[in-house]
């Protein structure tokens, strides 16, 4: 019986979806992903990434990712838009211009971990015209058990328009699958996002005027990811992605991450836009980026705050990322993050009575 009114629920879901049209503009779906160099090489898995490595900005995909996080992070990035081909823009085409850029932070504490994140697109005029969006999100995730992460977000934006809705997501570290022997810290996870009013200021879409709401409302992701090789001091892993924005389109996400004496990291990411694909014929080039971890001591005096916060020795990563878009535009994207603290990797010691 329980089956036959889930079944019915998401049969009336489908019908009410089904009513309105799907017509984001070009590269809507992305439209957040411009804010740092690892969402510009699609490394913002709803898995974490393909080696596990969650930034502020997943909790866009999957609210639920950053319950495993220890430190208190602060991370501050953008991008900017430039055109290259000057024939073209001789010849009279729209010159591309825009960025975007983020802060967010994490706060991990007993009962779970928060997030927030502030997020601002401009990107105006030429091939991505997206408008002006400043974004809010916020997110709290949980360990039910260490392999079983659950998590949920909230978000509103305002600019030339206005959004707001919340998120859900679920993620799960499986290890091993016999099935896959190749394969060590296989991880799956899902998520809905968009549970909401979507950001819509009725740009051009990909079937003409009127775009509807992006990136899409109601949209159901899933992945699945795991490490290849996992040696001292090499370790490659592979993400895979699929998403139905607005249950209405199909986007598929590879990602392959190289990590080289756990100071290297360089990630790079394919995508494919079904709808996106077919009605433009546009040109599918993978994007990377490259990102380096420094180890710095601060102040060691007692009454210090990163003493007493146990933050005396922390972590720095700067990374930067490229992607090539239509129309010889391309996007560069630079940022920095800082992990408080040192990351704690022994297990707990139980000690019995009498011991």
């Amino acid at each position: 019986m329980l089956k036959k009114y889930l079944f019915s629920i998401l049969l009336v879901i489908a019908g009410v979806i089904s009513v309105f049209a799907y017509n984001p503009p070009m590269y809507g779906e992305d439209m957040y992903n411009f804010v740092s160099p690892e969402a510009l090489s699609f490394g913002n898995s709803v898995t974490g990434g393909a080696i596990q490595s969650v930034a502020v900005e997943d909790i866009a995909v999957n609210p639920a990712l950053v319950a495993g996080e220890q430190r208190f992070t602060l991370k501050l990035s953008g991008s900017l838009l430039f055109q290259s081909n000057e024939a073209a823009l001789a010849s009279g085409f729209e010159k591309q211009k825009g960025g975007a850029a983020q802060l967010g932070m994490l706060f991990p504490s007993r009962i779970g971990v928060a997030a927030a994140d502030f997020q601002f697109v401009s990107m105006t005029q030429g091939a991505l015209n997206f408008g002006n969006s400043f974004m809010i999100r916020g997110a709290f995730a949980k360990d039910l058990i260490d392999d079983l992460y659950v998590g949920m977000g909230l978000y509103g934006s305002f600019g030339d328009n206005w959004s707001v809705g919340a998120d859900l997501g679920l993620w799960c570290n499986l290890h091993t699958i016999k099935w896959l022997p190749f394969m060590s810290d296989c991880r799956w996870a899902c998520a809905v996002t968009g549970l909401g009013k979507a950001y819509n200021p009725n740009v051009r879409g990909l079937y003409g005027e009127n775009s509807s709401g992006f990136p899409s409302p109601f949209t159901i992701r899933m992945g699945f990811a795991g490490n290849l090789m996992n040696f001292k001091n090499f370790k490659t892993g592979l993400s895979l992605d699929l998403s139905f924005p607005y249950v209405q389109n199909v986007v598929f996400n590879c990602a392959l991450d190289f990590l080289i004496f756990n100071v290297v990291s360089l990630k790079t990411g394919w995508e494919f836009n079904m709808r996106e694909t077919i009605q433009t014929q546009k040109v599918i080039i993978p994007s990377a980026s490259l990102s380096c971890k420094f180890n710095f001591t601060t102040s060691k005096k007692d009454d210090s705050i990163f003493v007493k916060q146990g933050w005396s020795k922390s972590e720095m990563d700067i990374s930067g990322g490229y992607r090539y878009i239509d129309g010889n535009i391309h996007a560069a994207s630079a940022g920095v993050t800082i992990r408080a603290g040192q990351k704690d990797n022994e297990k707990p010691v139980i000690i019995l009575w009498g011991e």
